[in-house]
């Protein structure tokens, strides 16, 4: 098989794409954001938990990386299918796509509603949204 200029810009795009995603979170972990959406919603989002869980898995230790996230070798499969993605048609890509949007809502909703842990929560007036909102209400309401 012979690799193109096309085959080298889509290895680039995800390489920048990874890069990108680690800038970003960086900058998030530096400024106390954490997770954006945590921080403005006070609502841990799908995802909650795996960056420890990522942390205890390349530390061995599976049991308490599964706790963190029970998915948390999902985003690494979709990461090698999404760079070997031309060798799946558009059918079964859509498929593993939204197979893989399922089961994140899925252990979402399981871990939000029904789970008894501190990983994910639902503390909406701890969001920076509420407290911003709470604020200039009681500056209208004096």
């Amino acid at each position: 098989m012979r690799n193109t200029d096309a085959d080298n810009g889509e290895l680039k795009s995800g390489l920048s794409l990874v890069i990108s995603i680690i800038l970003i979170y960086s900058v998030f972990t530096v400024t106390g954001i954490g997770c954006p959406i945590k921080f403005l919603t006070g609502v841990s989002c799908a995802g909650c938990g795996m960056t420890r869980a990522t942390v205890a898995l390349l530390e061995g230790r599976y049991r308490a990386a599964f706790h963190y996230h029970p998915l948390v070798l999902l985003p690494y499969i979709a990461l090698i299918l999404y760079l070997f993605r031309k060798r799946f048609s558009e059918r079964i890509r859509r498929a593993m796509l939204i197979a893989i949007v399922v089961l994140f809502l899925a252990v979402y909703l399981y871990r939000l509603l029904y789970a008894d842990q501190d990983i994910v929560v639902f503390e909406p007036e701890k969001g920076a949204v509420f407290r911003i909102l709470s604020y200039f209400f009681t500056l209208f309401t004096k």
